[in-house]
């Protein structure tokens, strides 16, 4: 890894709920040490991964990918139906 007066530097812009969050989470270290830590994580993920609020790695239940498969395709057919299309059938 690089050391940091080589890391880069960037401006982030968040909405102030998810600041206080951070600043919570943060308290044990830094605020720039918990969204690195937060941002590595999510690399570390794959498919089914989840990583609990207390930082522990769990993999989601059958039951989990369903409700989430779920959700997506009810907002996907709202989506639709409000541009005027309907599942399986092709626009006129």
């Amino acid at each position: 890894m690089a050391k940091q007066d080589e890391w880069a530097r960037i401006t982030l812009r968040i909405p102030p709920e998810l600041h206080a969050k951070l600043m919570e989470a943060a308290k044990a270290t830094s605020m720039n040490a918990e969204i690195i830590s937060r941002l590595e994580q999510t690399f570390n993920l794959r498919i089914g991964d989840r990583v609990s609020p207390d930082g522990e790695r769990y993999f989601m239940t059958k039951e989990e990918v369903e409700e989430i498969l779920d959700r997506s395709l009810g907002r996907l057919k709202n989506d639709l139906i409000h541009a005027g299309l309907e599942l399986g059938k092709k626009p006129t």
